[in-house]
């Protein structure tokens, strides 16, 4: 039987080539996507003042599980892990209030709960991450036939050809969703850079995730919110050596053509994190993070232990 967690694990990096971005080459340009923020200047008000400090929207295989340990760290016992009642269903924050109205959650985190309208938050913080495309798929192929959430005979490149996870993943994760006649909630859309741009959602990437936290950290320090973004080391990381065969260079251009959205999406947010980055983290905050990290090495087995296995988390029930 299938989790519903299972299902975005089972449904059918930046990326190089020859050392050179190629996302041009898809013909999916940001110039071209047309998105105005004056579109969305009638904000309207949030849904709850909610408690909720941070809300973690988990694109799998993009570091989740170090986040969550992280949250735990700071609110243990008091992050909501939220799930659709059905494989692969999405749900909106709206669905989200009667589990707030019962407990003061300090976080939430959730792989299937979607991305907020502009002003329709309900934390302090929306975030997160992103992670090269390229590697992303490889990374979702290694774990769900390491799981067994795949059959042991499908090769890389009918996966590549076939799953949902290695098809614009992350653009359909992160794009904010109508829900109008019929759609699943994984829909594709450019209304996620209206959010960004009206500073409601935070997006870091998995390969600077030091700068990513750090960032987020200073977001919510800026609101007020004491938070400490250190970590013991990478959680629930998927072993390399035995598929090296998987990697190479005709294969990662096979993923790339498949993924012309996230490589798009993921160029945007890189090219913006890196104005923050320069802007606002210097190089003694880097130091001193790293100092954090290292202390808490020896503590790693305590941040795992403290996430609850998903048997614990809660389930949104669909009418």
């Amino acid at each position: 039987m299938m989790r519903a967690l299972d299902v975005i694990k089972y449904t059918p990096a930046l990326h190089k080539k020859d050392g050179k971005r190629t996302a041009k080459h898809w013909g999916i340009l940001l110039s071209q996507r047309g998105t105005s923020l004056k579109r969305y200047s009638h904000l309207s008000a949030p849904m709850i003042n909610s408690k909720v400090k941070i809300v973690h929207h988990h694109c799998f295989k993009c570091a989740g599980s170090t986040v969550m340990g992280i949250l735990e760290r700071n609110y243990p016992g008091n992050v909501l892990y939220l799930e659709g009642a059905n494989p692969g269903q999405r749900f909106g924050c709206e669905e989200v209030l009667p589990f707030l109205e019962k407990r003061p959650y300090e976080a939430i985190s959730s792989h299937v709960m979607m991305i907020p309208d502009v002003g329709r938050n309900i934390g302090t913080i929306h975030f997160t991450l992103l992670r090269d495309p390229v590697d992303r798929v490889l990374s979702s192929y290694r774990f769900q036939k390491r799981r067994g959430y795949i059959p042991r005979d499908i090769d890389i490149e009918e996966y590549i050809e076939t799953n949902f996870q290695a098809n614009n993943f992350q653009a359909k994760h992160t794009s904010i969703q109508e829900m109008n006649n019929g759609d699943d909630g994984w829909e594709i859309s450019d209304r996620i850079f209206a959010k960004i741009e009206a500073n409601e959602i935070f997006v870091g990437l998995v390969e600077y995730f030091n700068l990513s936290m750090l960032l987020l950290e200073k977001l919510l320090h800026n609101q007020g919110v004491s938070f400490d973004a250190a970590y013991s080391g990478e959680l629930n990381k998927t072993p390399q050596k035995k598929w090296v065969a998987d990697d190479t260079s005709r294969i990662r251009q096979m993923i790339a053509a498949k993924n012309p959205a996230d490589i798009a999406l993921y160029e945007a947010v890189e090219k913006r994190l890196f104005s923050q980055f320069h802007a606002d983290i210097s190089h003694q905050d880097q130091e001193r993070f790293s100092k954090r990290c290292a202390a808490l090495r020896r503590w790693r087995w305590l941040q795992w232990r403290q996430v609850p296995p998903e048997s614990k988390w809660l389930h949104v029930e669909k009418q």
